[in-house]
């Protein structure tokens, strides 16, 4: 059993591409770095590893350990089309060293 994700940034969508429902969180990440562009907007976000991603569905950050079926909770049937955002770690991480006052701790 597969299901179709998109997987949302803030430069436009990967996708939809089938993935097994039986893929940890770990492997959808490898398959969206081996389907990332080459060319366009999505090129200068390209992340170096699987570590550089954070996956979110449903205002959560999935775990690289979860399992795809177990996150989708079944409620998501054939034919149906999953958007996973996507957070690319670097940009985080430009953020954070451009504005550090806006992240600091008190």
């Amino acid at each position: 059993m597969s299901v179709d994700l998109r997987c949302r940034l803030t430069q436009g969508d990967i996708g939809p591409f089938p993935v097994a429902r039986t893929l940890s969180v770990q492997g959808v990440k490898e398959q969206l770095l081996r389907r990332w562009p080459q060319e366009g907007p999505l090129r200068a976000e390209q992340p170096g590893s699987v570590a550089d991603l954070k996956l979110i569905m449903g205002g959560k950050f999935l775990d690289n350990g979860d399992m795809l079926e177990d996150v989708l909770a079944s409620h998501f049937g054939e034919g149906n089309v999953v958007t996973l955002h996507v957070v690319e770690h670097a940009w985080i991480s430009g953020l954070i060293n451009r504005f550090p006052s806006q992240f600091a701790c008190w």
